[in-house]
């Protein structure tokens, strides 16, 4: 993957990632988030970092690209995990439940992060078992099963990209606006990594508690995007807002491409979408399942 991202990246303009926060509004465009990733590379190396061993990140937005993009350059193993997560990680280390020669290295919300050299926590025991692993993800496991650990190569990802832009006819040098928050599962692949491999500019948010449905719609309509990615439970108040627009804004808003970044619906979250879009896509990412993992319960 280091070779497609220095292709689509180094000395380009697009892909292009834009957030927005209390602190105002950050954009970097491809060469950005190359020159970053290799400084970040850098200093994870200086750190001790070596090929194979594991960055887990809770942060989001443009800093897990950033991280993704620098372990594909260093040879490290990307797992973005929710706070939880990270917690069990830290116990299990603090215990000296680990072993082998891999280090892993924390990162939390604010950027501070811990390196452990011992070896790699039990819970992440099937990455010992997976050479070539670039990315792995706490995905659902069978119904009524503990959650696995999917792990992914760099060649598996890239098949998954060129699989999902063809069947959901992505558009190159499109725009998408995200409103799926973290990405931390397998819309890591279908809407942020897809964002990138299509050369998209990708304006990301977070839902938090102050998710306005009317606001995001007349996001989307000012910014004339191609894609909007959703999860499921915004499907109702997104629903009855768009319910309520004039009939050139109802039609505007048809026209654009609904995502659920590879979350299922119900049937009557499915109905009530097609009240309002014209084109609804559930991306199929077939993760490959390693052992089952108990991060989101661990203490």
């Amino acid at each position: 993957m280091r070779a497609l991202f220095k292709q689509l990246m180094k000395g380009s303009g697009t892909p292009v990632l834009q957030t927005c926060d209390a602190r105002g509004e950050t954009i970097l465009s491809a060469g950005n988030i190359w020159t970053s990733a290799h400084a970040r590379r850098n200093a994870l190396r200086e750190e001790g970092l070596v090929p194979g061993d594991v960055l887990c990140g809770e942060r989001g937005g443009f800093d897990s690209v950033i991280d993704f993009v620098a372990c594909t350059i260093g040879g490290f193993v990307y797992l973005p995990l929710e706070s939880q997560g990270l917690a069990a990680l830290r116990a299990q280390l603090a215990r000296g439940q680990c072993s082998g020669r891999e280090g892993i290295v924390l990162v939390d919300q604010r950027g501070a992060h811990e390196h452990f050299r011992c070896g790699l926590p039990a819970l992440l025991d099937p990455l010992r078992d997976s050479p070539g692993a670039l990315l792995a993800l706490a995905g659902a496991g069978p119904e009524g099963h503990r959650p696995r650990l999917a792990i992914m190569t760099g060649p598996g990802i890239e098949r998954q990209l060129v699989a999902l832009a063809d069947a959901l006819g992505t558009p190159i040098g499109g725009t998408r606006l995200s409103w799926r928050g973290a990405h931390r599962d397998a819309g890591f692949i279908a809407d942020l990594l897809l964002g990138l491999f299509a050369r998209q500019t990708i304006y990301l948010r977070c839902p938090g508690r102050g998710f306005a449905p009317q606001a995001m719609i007349e996001e989307a309509l000012d910014l004339s995007v191609d894609d909007l990615v959703i999860t499921p439970a915004m499907i109702e108040p997104v629903a009855r807002a768009a319910l309520t627009l004039e009939p050139g804004a109802r039609r505007a808003l048809a026209a654009i491409r609904l995502h659920t970044g590879s979350q299922r619906l119900t049937a009557s979250e499915a109905s009530l979408l097609a009240l309002v879009f014209e084109q609804v896509f559930i991306e199929s990412v077939a993760l490959e399942f390693a052992a089952p993992m108990s991060v989101a319960h661990s203490a």
